[in-house]
């Protein structure tokens, strides 16, 4: 029988990410690290482990050892932003989408991203402009458009917004009952 490559760990690693074995990836990423302590792929694959099991800290720590040995991949950046955002640290959320987006300025994950960091602040206008940018990149955006037409009601045009969210979802569906008096 033959020894693990540092290799066979990280597929491994990945492997038991696909199917949510977190405990098993995270033995096996760390395996990965014993030879090879300079792979940014096993951090960044950490943070989104961490990320999954709602642990933003360690995700924030694994994305940061990621973007030190990798400055270069917008991903890490936007997902370290996104784990700012989930700790509701508004400024250095921002700080890395920043980043991101200069690292991938046509990228509509990260619009998207941004667009979301200014809807927690409650900063609508923000918001609606990085969701229209991402329309800009790609008009078949669901998610940008659907962020607006939320947007959109919620700033008081209800036609505008609904006829937005028709055309993304097929049809509106009212659950609770509303009286207008």
């Amino acid at each position: 029988m033959s020894k693990k490559t540092a290799e066979d760990y990280f597929n491994d690693g990945i492997n038991f990410k696909k199917n949510r074995k977190f405990t098993e990836a995270i033995k096996a990423f760390n395996k990965v690290l014993i030879t090879n302590p300079d792979v940014y792929q096993v951090f960044f694959n950490l943070g989104n482990i961490y990320y999954d099991q709602r642990n933003f800290d360690l995700a924030i720590e694994n994305f940061q050892k990621a973007s030190e040995i990798n400055p270069n991949d917008f991903e890490i950046f936007n997902n370290m932003g996104n784990s700012y955002l989930k700790k509701r640290d508004f400024t250095k959320s921002l700080e890395n989408f920043k980043v991101a987006f200069s690292l991938s300025p046509k990228n509509t994950i990260i619009s998207n991203s941004v667009g979301f960091l200014h809807y927690k602040m409650g900063n609508l206008s923000a918001s609606k402009e990085a969701f229209e940018y991402s329309l800009s990149i790609d008009n078949n955006n669901g998610i940008a458009k659907d962020k607006i037409s939320e947007i959109l009601c919620l700033n008081g045009d209800f036609h505008k917004g609904l006829k937005m969210y028709y055309e993304v979802n097929g049809k509106i569906t009212f659950t609770d009952k509303v009286e207008i008096k």
